[in-house]
């Protein structure tokens, strides 16, 4: 992602939620949450990429946006992706984290 803003921010956050498409919130992920505070002076460029090593959802359809703020003020606020989870061949809930199984034998 890239913008340039036409003000100053004392806090700049950045926060991704999803969604199911009932609108419940499955996970979100913020600058605030890793306790980031950017300030960006007025036309400052704000260049950055969000890295997800792992996304862990079920199958189903979810949804996302991407909130640009200035504390907890909204600047921006749009839909960045419909997302479609497939070939889960069985699962419980919305979240199967990675998992491994290890037995002693006796």
């Amino acid at each position: 992602f890239s913008f340039k803003l036409l003000k100053p921010v004392d806090n700049l956050v950045i926060g991704v939620p999803i969604f199911n498409l009932k609108g419940d919130i499955i996970t979100g992920i913020s600058t605030d949450m890793n306790g980031l505070k950017i300030k960006v002076p007025a036309g400052g460029h704000v260049k950055g990429q969000l890295k997800i090593d792992s996304l862990i959802l079920n199958t189903g359809n979810y949804s996302s946006y991407i909130a640009i703020m200035d504390n907890k003020e909204f600047i921006y606020r749009n839909s960045i992706s419909k997302l479609t989870v497939n070939n889960m061949p069985f699962f419980f809930g919305v979240a199967t984290p990675n998992y491994s199984w290890n037995f002693e034998e006796k």
